[in-house]
């Protein structure tokens, strides 16, 4: 299923992309970087859909609730 996935988005010439090769390209990612692009994201997202719900799987992003200035990212 994941390579049914990936596939829709790339050719993978060389294969696709192995667990581990995608976890190690989440762990170098910052996470402020991260949390600010998925932000803009979902807000270009609303925008597009005119405010509709977009449903992922109603979880906190991990460790996003040890902010203490910041509610728990929920996705």
């Amino acid at each position: 299923m994941f390579k049914k996935c990936l596939i829709k988005f790339s050719a993978f010439d060389n294969g696709v992309p192995s667990y581990h090769t995608i976890r190690r390209a989440f762990l170098v990612l910052d996470p402020k970087e991260f949390r600010k692009a998925f932000s803009k994201r979902m807000n270009d997202c609303q925008k597009i859909t005119h405010a509709a719900i977009i449903a992922f799987d109603g979880n906190c992003l991990r460790s996003s609730y040890k902010q203490a200035d910041k509610k728990p990212i929920k996705i």
